[in-house]
This record gives structure tokens, sequence and C-alpha cells, in this order.
């Protein structure tokens, strides 16, 4: 696994924006017409938007290096937003009855609860310990097969994500990053 890189002398308090994808089934056929809805996903999806308004094309070079090992949208790596927040319920993965760890869809915790299908229990949290320096979440025992685990917490949100283009230039990868931003299509927690 792989992490955006973080480019040097560039400000860290601009370069990102975050959009949240939910999937959900709309039907207007039931005998009231009313509408009724299903949701398909548990956990939303997010798409990033990077901007670095003041990167130099040095700076990007480092960017489209990174895209090339990549392979444009083939590869998923993980991104760290840069800013710390609060964040509820985000999706860790699902248990098989053997993995006791897990890698957190967050680094730099201050607080955090871990729930199992929705209730609260004690894990052990490896601060940085996790993929690219995520942190990791340790169970003493394996969470049985299909159980949902999720986290409320507060700290730096990990996306793991795949670029959203499977073909640019460097040109546009570096127009991209200065005005409308390269954009990152958001996965499932790994």
């Amino acid at each position: 696994m792989a992490s955006y890189p973080a480019l040097a002398s560039v400000p860290q308090h601009e370069p990102y924006e975050e959009e949240m994808e939910w999937k959900t089934l709309i039907s207007n056929f039931d005998d009231l017409g009313e509408e009724q809805r299903k949701q398909k996903w548990l956990y939303p999806k997010r798409t990033i938007t990077v901007k670095h308004k003041y990167v130099t094309k040095t700076q990007a070079a480092t960017i489209w290096q990174f895209y090339q090992a990549r392979a444009g949208s083939y590869e998923a790596f993980n991104y760290f937003v840069p800013n710390a927040d609060s964040y509820v319920r985000e999706y860790i993965g699902t248990g098989n009855s053997s993995s006791t760890s897990f890698n957190l869809p967050a680094c730099e915790m201050t607080s955090y609860t871990v729930y199992v299908d929705g209730s609260s229990i004690a894990a052990t949290i490896a601060t940085g310990a996790g993929a690219d320096g995520a942190d990791l979440i340790k169970f003493d025992t394996a969470p049985t097969s299909g159980e949902r685990l999720t986290i409320t917490f507060a700290g730096r949100l990990k996306v793991h994500a795949r670029f959203a283009d499977d073909k640019l230039s460097f040109e546009q990868l570096y127009n991209q990053m200065v005005t409308t931003g390269v954009k990152l299509k958001g996965l499932l927690n790994e």
C-alpha cells in the first residue's frame, strides 16, 4: 500500500475538498403514492478533490510520479486528510472469525469508541501501526464472521482511494492541481 504524498512547503490547510456519496434506492410505487427508500450502502464513499494552488511544477512532479506508479486509477492508496475533525461510525471492516487486527480509517486519534454491530466494546489501539501510518485496532478475539466494525473518533481521517482519472498528461495533472483539483475516488476502508 502507498499513501498520497505530502508536498513540502505547500500549505496543508488548503489542499482538499470532501464529497460524500451514499447509495439509496428510491421507489414511488406503493399504493398511497408515497416514496419508499432503501439504503444500499451502510457507509458513505468519499470523493476527495486535492487542490494545491501554489504548487510548483517540480513539486507537482512528485504527484505525477505517484500517479504513474499507481497506473492511473488501477492501484488504490491511502489519503490522510490534513486537519483533525470528529467522525461518527466510520467503517472499519467486517469480521471473518480469524482476523484480530484491522487498519482504522484514522490516524492521530485523540478519542474514540469502537462498535461491533452497533454495540460499543473495548479494544486496543496501536497508534501509527497500521497501513501507511494509520492507527490499528487489535481485538482479543476475532470478530465473528459478518459482524460490522465501526468507530467514532476525533482525529485525522484516512480515505482509501484511487485516482478518478485513468488518462492524464503531466500538464493536465498540474493544471487540475492548481485550478479545479485532482479527484480521488473513495473506496471502502482497507
